[in-house]
């Protein structure tokens, strides 16, 4: 990050601590100020001193940051050991990005904001349309940064805090969300709640979670009136999402009772719970909101599969159109974000990619968005668990890939010639390594994996704010004509036909002169050196003998060998070099 951004960040932050903070209550609360640059250094600080002293529960770190930190080591351990690191052990700022954002999509199909990994380039948003809040993350990083005398990248420690506060500040303000829900339902946050009352709060929190801007009030009371109407025939004219909110939050209170039944009396008629503990189970569903509104996403990815006649990862954008499904978002949106493949004569729709798309994010925070889970995280996590490093050989890659398997494969398949020339093509291209983290080999993953892992783009515009408020929609008019074009179509005889030599390193500021090596490539580049030598000290001693044996013949001879003698030529012409 340049000077000039770090100051004009700081600038911009600085002034919020004369603003007034809105009081709570009503919905004022959904619209707090970002944190200020002071506001961030003071929580962030404390935790990183936890974190350096090991993270283990004492009298200055609490059980819950204690458990937090453990959980987030555990989660980014292998990927923090993956990245190209600097002499000192640390990581870039591109890489600090990588990070973070693949641990929040991982963890729990967050999209931060201000870190958006979408295009090879990683670049820091920092157009006037940027809100001070996505700019907390790079804030952050530069606090970080800042505390190193050297300032050259940062920590593993670093970047564990890094998540663990930005962590804190969603949950902090969810708690707003759940002020709001208490309110709606006119209770106060002092009194305890029976359970279906706190069923009926955290029912109300879900759907904030959902439409934070309160646009369907109606759903609101509808889920006032939840119990009433579940118990009746009408069940089947509510909305479906309000249908699954029920059930989610009523899982997690069962689940939350379960685990206290040893700490309550036996006496107790009915269960009555306190605004700690209702705070509590709205953490448990918000860690737990991406995966539990996935669903809709598995369905809208089943959806578009089944449009796609050769199982490729891709569905014509006439057929696109025509769905049931009513999809509707323009060609503009589709090729901004990446989505929109115009290799061949007839455009197609990158699964993938589409669905990774702002128009399927639910933007639930000023912090980030909830959007569907990028299948192709775990399988990356997979890879660098196993590799450790930067780069690795393909054929270290393909003993991992082989046994690799995703939500539209029924099991481990086997990799295609084509993807197999194509990996060891990449690792000739980088001096017998395949940086894992290049757009190369994610195009690869992307060939390989094809409903899983998007196509990598250099410039795609996926940003949510940039598509928000329904503007990616296509108009009638657009969709009719895509639906009836009848242009042919030229099929590819292979799908590496499309594929293109362009490779960018994201993660690496300039091609270092030597990458560090895998320990298969290590422990083979070892042992030839080792046989090289065995072999050539057997060289030395049988040349050493010939030779030996040739003067104490001339001496006996009385003659001499003249240089550049046929006698010469045939003896090392002999020699196994």
């Amino acid at each position: 990050m340049n000077t000039f951004v770090t100051t004009s960040l700081l600038l911009l932050l600085a002034p919020t601590c004369c603003q007034a903070r809105p009081a709570e209550g009503a919905l004022r609360g959904l619209s707090a100020s970002a944190p200020t640059v002071e506001e961030l250094r003071a929580q962030l600080m404390p935790i990183l001193k936890s974190e350096e002293s090991g993270g283990s529960s004492s009298e200055e770190t609490s059980p819950e940051l204690a458990r937090q930190l453990f959980n987030i080591e555990a989660s980014l351990a292998s990927t923090f050991q993956s990245l190209p690191k600097n002499s000192h052990g640390r990581v870039a700022s591109a890489s600090v990005h990588y990070l973070v954002h693949s641990y929040f999509a991982k963890e729990h199909g967050w999209r931060i904001k201000g870190l958006e990994a979408t295009n090879m380039s990683m670049e820091l948003i920092s157009d006037n349309g940027t809100h001070v809040f996505q700019e907390v993350p790079a804030v952050m990083e530069e606090l970080l940064r800042l505390r190193h005398s050297d300032t050259f990248g940062l920590t593993f420690a670093d970047v564990t805090a890094m998540v663990a506060l930005l962590e804190r500040l969603i949950s902090n303000q969810s708690m707003d969300l759940l002020k709001v829900a208490f309110e709606y339902r006119s209770l106060e946050l002092g009194q305890t709640l029976t359970q279906v009352e706190l069923h009926d709060v955290l029912t109300s929190y879900l759907i904030l979670l959902r439409r934070p801007l309160l646009e369907r009030w109606e759903h609101l009371d509808w889920a006032h009136h939840s119990r009433r109407y579940f118990e009746s025939a009408d069940a089947q004219t509510l909305d479906d999402f309000v249908v699954k909110a029920y059930g989610f939050s009523q899982d997690n209170i069962g689940n939350f009772v379960y685990e206290q039944i040893s700490q309550s009396s036996p006496f107790t008629d009915e269960r009555h719970f306190s605004f700690e503990e209702a705070s509590s189970l709205s953490d448990r569903l918000l860690n737990q909101y991406g995966r539990f509104q996935n669903e809709e996403c598995s369905e809208m990815k089943a959806s578009l599969m089944s449009l796609s006649t050769s199982e490729s990862g891709y569905v014509h954008l006439r057929d696109f159109y025509r769905s049931q499904d009513d999809f509707t978002e323009s060609v503009a949106y589709l090729s901004d974000i990446g989505a929109l493949d115009n290799s061949s004569s007839r455009p197609r729709v990158r699964i993938a990619n589409y669905m990774l798309g702002p128009s399927n994010c639910i933007s639930s925070s000023q912090y980030y968005a909830i959007c569907c889970l990028d299948e192709c995280k775990p399988l990356m996590a997979e890879i660098e668990g196993l590799v450790r490093a930067p780069v690795a050989t393909p054929t270290r890659l393909l003993r991992i890939l082989g046994n690799l398997s995703s939500s539209s494969m029924s099991g481990p398949g086997e990799l295609s010639k084509d993807l197999v020339g194509k990996l060891n093509a990449i690792a000739d291209h980088h001096d017998g390594q395949v940086p894992i983290h290049g757009r190369l080999f994610a195009q690869w993953m992307h060939f390989a994996f094809p409903n899983e892992c998007p196509y990598p783009q250099f410039h795609a515009k996926s940003q949510v704010e940039q598509w928000g408020d329904d503007h990616y929609h296509a108009s009638k008019e657009e969709i009719e004509e895509h639906i009836q074009s009848e242009m042919v179509d030229v099929v590819a005889s292979s799908p590496m036909a499309y594929w293109t030599d362009e490779e960018v390193l994201p993660l690496m500021e300039g091609r270092p002169s030597k990458l560090k090596l895998d320990p298969d490539s290590f422990a083979s580049t070892l042992g030839r050196g080792l046989a090289f030598l065995g072999v050539a000290s057997v060289v030395l001693r049988f040349a050493y003998s010939a030779i030996s044996d040739a003067l104490r013949a001339s001496r006996s001879s009385g003659s001499t060998v003249p240089r550049g003698s046929a006698r010469e030529k045939v003896d090392v012409a002999m020699l196994p070099f």
